[in-house]
């Protein structure tokens, strides 16, 4: 008996998303925010001075990510469970990993801080650390789940407000703020 492929449609779409990335990092996609203190900022800026660095050296063609999204689409699809996580903290997750090993694709061409969770009727990326949830991918006919989230106001024990009717994963602000 065959086990189910339930990734294989989503397959093509997360590997081409990853292909993109490893075509297009730059080292500014380390995490540099706001959000982060003195000194995690002072290191993500010294890291993203050596990664620009290394990117410099490690180029790759269009053949190679051709290549790189065929090998993680085929490790994708081959895939028996429900879901995915595809991510990348400072190094890739084993299958990013051995796709790009394949493929000739270095480690520094991924982007750090970065998942994706693969599902049969869609795909999110957040794209660094502390970047929103996108959706990069929906099946034909997939219902995108409302947002939900209600405000709360700092001294109230329970939320106040109607639930945000905007689709869940959306940019910007809830629709009550």
């Amino acid at each position: 008996m065959t086990k189910q492929r339930p990734l294989a449609e989503a397959a093509r779409p997360a590997a081409a998303w990853w292909g993109d990335q490893v075509r297009g990092v730059r080292p500014e996609t380390d995490g540099l925010h706001t959000a982060l203190s003195a000194r995690e900022a002072q290191v993500a800026t010294a890291r993203i001075a050596l990664r620009g660095q290394e990117l410099d050296t490690a180029p790759v063609t269009d053949a190679v990510i051709a290549q790189f999204v065929d090998e993680l689409a085929r490790a994708v699809a081959a895939q028996t469970r429900d879901h995915l996580l595809l991510r990348v903290d400072y190094a890739a997750c084993r299958e990013l990993g051995e796709a790009a090993d394949r493929a000739g694709v270095p480690d520094v061409r991924f982007p750090h801080k970065t998942w994706m969770r693969v599902r049969p009727d869609y795909v999110l990326v957040r794209a660094g650390y502390g970047a929103p949830t996108t959706v990069v991918w929906s099946a034909a006919g997939w219902q995108h789940p409302p947002c939900g989230a209600q405000q709360w106001p700092p001294d109230a024990p329970e939320p106040n407000g109607p639930p945000c009717t905007q689709p869940r994963w959306h940019r910007g602000p809830c629709d009550w703020q």
